[in-house]
């Protein structure tokens, strides 16, 4: 029997998971803005895509390229949860409406501090 949703495998980095979370916590927030702020629901869906698959690259590398590719998923959730502030402030989504995802890459934020 499947839930629908990818399950970890035992080697899996614990990190790409709950960027997954957080996109699908926040997919319907970004389809939202995309109605009110198109630019910014697209830039939105290319960093949440992004710090999900440089962390699926970083672990499978090694050294300062994994180091590299983890840097860059640090660096697409900092602008993701920039980008979920900025949506806030317009008036076009609600701060209670993202919270969970944006604690999601928070948290993917917080793993990546201590292998990085």
């Amino acid at each position: 029997m499947t839930t629908g949703q990818p399950q970890p495998t035992p080697r899996r980095f614990h990190a790409i998971d709950i960027s997954l979370d957080a996109i699908r916590l926040l997919r319907p927030s970004v389809a939202r803005l995309k109605r009110k702020d198109a630019h910014l629901a697209d830039q939105l869906h290319r960093a949440l895509t992004n710090v999900s698959l440089n962390l699926g690259e970083g672990s499978g590398r090694a050294g300062g390229n994994r180091q590299l590719s983890y840097r860059r998923a640090a660096g697409e959730a900092h602008e993701a949860i920039v980008g979920f502030e900025v949506a806030v402030a317009w008036g076009f989504l609600e701060a209670t409406e993202v919270a969970s995802g944006v604690d999601r890459l928070q948290h993917v934020l917080a793993i990546l501090a201590k292998v990085r």
